[in-house]
């Protein structure tokens, strides 16, 4: 399972020049929708939107941020915490 579907999705709607249908189809293919996003901790209610001047920076900001999620997910993130504790 993907740590991080709705950071994929976006990071996909971005590459695919905004195409909503790319975005709607990575999230249904990770079980999914749009009520299910509403009912998050920090809700999604809404469709992302960007302009083409913002794709480079999300694309790089959204790709660091997912690496971090993998990396604390696979267990490198508490590795990499332990060599660098004060114990």
């Amino acid at each position: 399972m993907s740590v991080s579907p709705c950071c994929e999705a976006v990071l996909k709607f971005i590459a695919a020049d905004c195409d909503i249908a790319v975005y709607w189809a990575h999230l249904h293919t990770s079980g999914i929708d749009a009520a299910r996003m509403k009912k998050y901790d920090r809700q999604i209610c809404s469709e992302p939107k960007f302009d083409r001047g913002q794709y480079e920076g999300m694309t790089r900001d959204l790709t660091e941020y997912l690496r971090t999620l993998k990396a604390v997910h696979s267990g490198a993130g508490a590795y990499t915490r332990s060599l660098f504790s004060s114990t």
